[in-house]
């Protein structure tokens, strides 16, 4: 489905502190996280990436305590503006 969606570089980490470090590296375009982790809450990874970079998606969920679904970053490979509309025009003809 995120391959579909365009994404092609899909990292994960088990917490918000090793996503941050991954995310510095190399900023991606969406963020899924949940919002219990250990080590560093989802709340507060939230607050750090939007402070550090507002044009971050994030979606952000909670498992209810259970067993923590890990932090998903992904990216989209860059695209040129005519393979972009190409896509979006095949997408909708889908």
């Amino acid at each position: 489905m995120l391959e579909k969606a365009g994404y092609d570089d899909i990292a994960e980490a088990g917490d918000g502190h090793i996503g941050m470090k991954l995310f510095r590296r190399q900023p991606f375009d969406l963020v899924i996280t949940d919002i219990l982790m250990p080590n560093q809450e989802g709340i507060e990874t939230i607050m750090e990436l939007t402070g550090a970079y507002p044009r971050t998606k994030i979606i952000a969920m909670s498992g209810g305590g259970g067993r923590s679904i890990p932090m998903v970053i992904l990216k989209r490979p860059k695209v040129s503006a005519q393979a972009e509309r190409s896509r979006n025009h095949s997408n909708t003809r889908n």
